[in-house]
């Protein structure tokens, strides 16, 4: 493997102005997700579906606070307006945004109207323009809401199920479902399912939505049809101070529910109960113990774990001060890991505000607040695995540790083995910031490179691709995490993976390199190679990247060198003699002769004779006339070079005679090069003896042939390619002289053994 050439560096140089994309902009502690410094507060995420992120929150760049948007894709370029889509800039305070997927590409928001203390919802489409009326629709027309105790959930037809906190006499829990429209689907002021406060909600797989929420001492759920109708309300436990419920929908499995309550007197403790989907508790009667170890427990949160189970964290302050544990729960109600759960962060100070996501192979990745600098709180991240282990760095892997505290972090999976972490932070200057976080060593941005491309080398023959990548993040100008990148190959047959070079890091945004191929495409056969590219750390921290893995295959596009120095010569048995002098492409496969009747022979299908794996061809059986001959070269791609000279011989003199001699004439034998016996066209002018010396290529004599009293005209002498002893000569070049009475004639012949 080499550097690329400066023709494919041409060619690259054309794809990349086509191709518009910019190098990843993510970087270390965070990228701002607008740019309008501000004070800006409560972000949520979700993911685009395409590799990204799209952020909402709370706005302070105008008198009050407004709710912008902003998507960013999976590279941390930021897709909308550089300063974020305004949702609502309404009169006042907009307050409190949660989101979700809209289905295509977009989002739905729903926010607190902090002046009138009603909800509003916005929908934006995939290229961020709102699809709703300005500032948005109106959710619910009476009752108060509860400042963010409001959520939101897809319904799986382009709309969203809503639900919130309201006040008439007591708190109650209320839910409405908006169409793609934006066009309220229940009754004008949602469906009451309780009294109660926080309710937190979960779309199910059947275009409706089950919630849980706090209800004094117990925790109530319900889940409602698509239509609205609730399918079943029921008591998920009863127990002193039960709150902070939090559901999620296993599909196929029903609901888990996890909640805090002071059961014991003496704590809080984590609590989980199973529903299944007709509302039927599953696991023990007021629920399963997450933890009930000493201290407080509080504040859980939980993701699905791919079995049919899930993942709990929480703040626990079993030590003391809050700190994040976890715990994995089956679909049976039994704990899978250490009991009273598995340490995600004991770091010095305060862990708090945990958030979790699953990690798709049966693990979460969480994040939380941490204050472990004494100064500020700063943003910290670990993976768990299925079996519940840490996956990255004790303690957790720094997402965000500049100076400026840091608030309310959300992260959201972005369907590539890694998650996009956001929050509100104070650094100078203050924004949302958003950073990605990839599952294998917790590092940000792209720590792997990324294979934009593959492509045949041009004017070749044959057996090398381009390749271009981008660098990694971590691949720095001036140093950085990446020492190296190795280039891996497989295929095009059954293949293992095979490393075909190496490249170091050079700090540069990309990077293009010749890789070989195994076999070129041909019409019957593409010969597809899959290609990648694996970012190394130094040798002392041991580690490395995969990038994606890309398609490619190579092409023999350059036609052979045309053959030079064509002869004719007709025999006196009428056939016509050809030979020319070769070409040296490695890739030959065989020559091919065109003959025409007249001048101007083209080498096309009506026009060929045939063809030769050697220099030499006898037209066997040629007509009488006045012919015209061409030859090419053909390569093992059935790519064709030029033509030859054109070479042509007369008709005969008379009826049965060929032009006369008027000296020794000596053919080039055919064929040349051989390997077992070659035959000698020798012309005499005269009857007389013909003698064939045979010499190496050191002047030694070797051999010689010959024939006694041949008659004017021509004779064949066949050489067997045998010493004077009767051995087979070795491969190699060798000259004859051809003597008759005082004229001599040498050429020059090839064995290939």
């Amino acid at each position: 493997m080499r550097p690329l050439s400066k023709l494919l560096v041409v060619s690259f140089c054309i794809f990349l102005v086509h191709s518009g994309r910019a190098w990843a902009i993510w970087q270390q502690d965070g990228i701002p997700v607008c740019n309008q410094s501000a004070a800006n507060q409560v972000p949520a995420v979700m993911p685009d579906g395409a590799g990204g992120v799209i952020v909402a929150w709370e706005d302070h760049r105008g008198v009050g606070s407004d709710i912008y948007v902003q998507r960013i894709d999976g590279l941390g370029v930021l897709q909308w307006s550089a300063g974020g889509v305004a949702v609502s800039t309404a009169a006042g305070d907009q307050v409190g945004p949660k989101l979700c997927s809209d289905g295509a590409g977009g989002a739905i928001m729903v926010w607190q109207d902090d002046a009138s203390d009603l909800l509003y919802a916005q929908r934006v489409n995939s290229q961020g323009v709102p699809q709703w009326t300005p500032n948005g629709v109106l959710v619910r027309t009476l009752h108060l809401v509860i400042y963010e105790h409001h959520e939101i959930v897809p319904d799986g037809a382009g709309g969203a199920i809503i639900s919130a906190n309201a006040w008439d006499v007591d708190p109650f829990v209320y839910v409405q479902r908006l169409d793609s429209s934006g066009a309220l689907q229940w009754t004008s002021d949602g469906v009451t399912i309780g009294g109660g406060y926080r309710p937190s909600i979960a779309a199910d797989d059947a275009g409706g939505a089950v919630v849980a929420w706090e209800a004094g001492n117990s925790i109530g759920a319900a889940r409602l049809a698509a239509n609205g109708t609730p399918s079943w309300n029921v008591s998920v436990a009863s127990a002193q101070n039960a709150m902070n419920s939090r559901v999620i929908w296993v599909s196929g499995v029903g609901a888990i529910v996890t909640w805090q309550d002071h059961r014991n007197g003496v704590d809080y403790d984590i609590y989980a109960q199973r529903l299944n989907p007709f509302g039927a508790a599953q696991w023990l009667a007021n629920g399963v113990p997450v933890s009930a170890a000493a201290g407080d427990q509080f504040n859980p949160v939980l993701a699905p774990d791919a079995a049919s189970g899930a993942i709990l964290t929480w703040e626990d302050a079993r030590t003391g001060t809050p700190d994040v544990y976890a715990q994995r729960v089956n679909s049976l109600g039994a704990m899978q890991w250490a009991g009273n759960g598995v340490i995600v962060s004991i770091a010095a100070d305060a862990q708090t505000s945990p958030r979790i996501v699953p990690d798709g192979n049966g693990g979460a990745v969480i994040t939380w607040l941490d204050h472990r600098s004494g100064l500020r709180n700063d943003v910290y991240a670990q993976r768990l695995v299925a079996s519940g282990g840490g996956q990255w760095t004790a303690n957790g892997f720094p997402v965000s540790t500049t100076p400026g505290d840091k608030a309310a972090p959300a992260i959201a999976p972005d369907g590539a083995l890694s998650a996009i972490v956001a929050w509100a932070d104070q650094r100078l200057p203050p924004n949302i910031y958003a950073q990605r976080i990839e599952f294998k060593y917790g590092y940000w941005g792209h720590p792997e490179a990324i294979v934009d491309y593959v492509t045949d080398m041009p004017l070749d023959n044959g057996g090398m691709v381009g390749m271009q990548w981008q660098a990694s993040q971590q691949d720095l100008p001036g140093g950085g995490l990446i020492d190296h990148y190795s280039v891996w190959r497989q295929g095009p047959y059954p293949q293992p993976w095979m490393e075909v070079g190496t490249m170091p890091a050079a700090g540069q945004p990309t990077y293009l390199m010749e890789v070989p191929t195994l076999a070129d495409a041909t019409p019957g056969d593409p010969a597809l190679h899959q290609f990648k590219v694996v970012a190394h750390s130094s040798p002392a921290l041991g580690y490395d990247w995969d990038s994606n893995v890309m398609d490619g295959y190579s092409v023999d596009n350059l036609p052979p060198g045309v053959p030079l120095s064509l002869t004719a010569q007709r025999l006196a048995t009428g056939d016509v003699s050809l030979q020319w002098n070769g070409v040296g492409d490695s890739d030959l496969d065989h020559y091919a002769v065109y003959r025409a009747n007249t001048p101007g022979v083209t080498p096309t299908p009506g026009s060929f004779l045939g063809t030769a794996t050697g220099t030499t061809l006898l037209d066997a059986g040629a007509p009488p006339n006045a012919l015209y001959y061409i030859v090419t070269a053909v390569d093992v791609h059935t790519n064709e070079g030029g033509p030859s000279n054109e070479a042509n011989v007369s008709g005969p003199t008379a009826a049965g005679e060929t032009p006369p001699l008027t000296a020794l004439t000596v053919l080039p034998n055919h064929p040349n090069p051989f390997s077992g016996s070659t035959e000698l066209e020798i012309g005499l002018t005269h009857t007389g003896d013909i003698s064939v010396e045979v010499y190496d290529v050191a002047g030694r004599a070797v051999s010689t042939v010959g024939v006694k009293d041949a008659k004017a005209g021509w004779t064949r002498v066949p050489f067997a390619a045998r010493d004077a002893v009767g051995g087979m000569l070795p491969s190699g070049v060798y000259f004859y002289r051809v003597r008759a009475g005082a004229e001599s004639v040498t050429r020059k012949m090839v064995i290939t053994r």
